[in-house]
């Protein structure tokens, strides 16, 4: 989703950034010898601080930040999950920001997968141009836009009215970003933080929960159903209780191995298609 770029041919991907005064393009590709090259573009010099934070933001979006050793030990005790291991598997492609990942989640809800594209491009329209590129509009952008001109900016729909509040939230200090971020806090509390913010509901905040390296709730929704019952549940689809059943011995990697299963054939396919591009 934008203001993600990615070309498959060159197995690049290119973000504009625009964070705590740090404005650039980072492009992440593959050298000759299957290497990350990361490059860094910009009009403005990049010096030690402005090194650190694009280092900062590259971890998260990579999800390097997260330590899945542990995940791998348990899948193994699993001959029947062992292939999440053996394909290196468990890390997210996030947005650098949690504000950004939190406005896109509220995005996919009730909603086509085609629309949800549509309006982070229309999102991404609004913020600050940066060598050709637009980055995601933060909350001070948004916040200063009229509610009703950034509806029909957005086509967020009644979905914008929970993106503004957000942001508003965000500027006047009523919500700490950062706090929240820091998901080394009590999963309830973590859970019950986001919950409480208008626009998200058990999915929604499962769903950030997960790309903030959390994962002992589900986030159960339609595509989970649909996907479990095809390859479960002889195409009935199950209850929310049968897929907690079926997950709970996975205890605090639940949620990620429920979505490595779910998502099992696209990623294995993506991974055999890396390799190859690769040798």
């Amino acid at each position: 989703m934008a203001p993600f770029l990615y070309d498959p041919v060159n197995r690049r991907l290119d973000y504009p950034v625009n964070s705590k005064g740090v404005e650039c393009l980072i492009s992440l590709g593959f050298d000759s010898d299957n290497s990350i090259i990361l490059e860094v573009n910009s009009d403005n010099a990049i010096g030690k601080l402005e090194l650190s934070e694009i280092n900062r933001l590259v971890l998260r979006i990579f999800g390097l930040h997260n330590d899945i050793g542990d995940l791998h030990r348990l899948v193994n005790k699993f001959p029947e999950y062992s292939w999440i291991s053996r394909y290196k598997l468990g890390r997210f492609l996030a947005s650098p920001t949690l504000w950004e990942d939190m406005v896109k989640t509220i995005a996919t809800t009730n909603i086509t997968w085609d629309q949800t594209i549509g309006i982070c491009t229309n999102l991404v329209a609004l913020g600050k141009p940066i060598l050709g590129r637009h980055c995601f509009p933060t909350p001070d952008e948004i916040a200063q836009i009229d509610l009703v001109e950034f509806s029909a900016l957005t086509k967020l729909g009644y979905r914008a009215k929970h993106v503004h509040e957000l942001a508003n939230l965000i500027i006047s200090g009523a919500l700490d970003l950062e706090a929240l971020a820091d998901s080394s806090g009590p999963i309830e509390n973590l859970y019950s933080s986001i919950l409480s913010l208008k626009g998200f509901g058990p999915y929604s905040a499962g769903n950030v929960l997960r790309v903030m390296g959390r994962h002992e709730r589900l986030a159960i929704d339609s595509v989970v159903r649909n996907s479990l019952s095809v390859q479960f549940y002889k195409g009935k689809k199950p209850t929310d209780l049968q897929i907690e059943r079926r997950y709970k011995k996975f205890g605090v990697w639940a949620g990620l191995i429920m979505w490595c299963e779910v998502t099992k054939d696209s990623l294995i396919e993506r991974f055999e298609v890396s390799k190859s591009l690769s040798e």
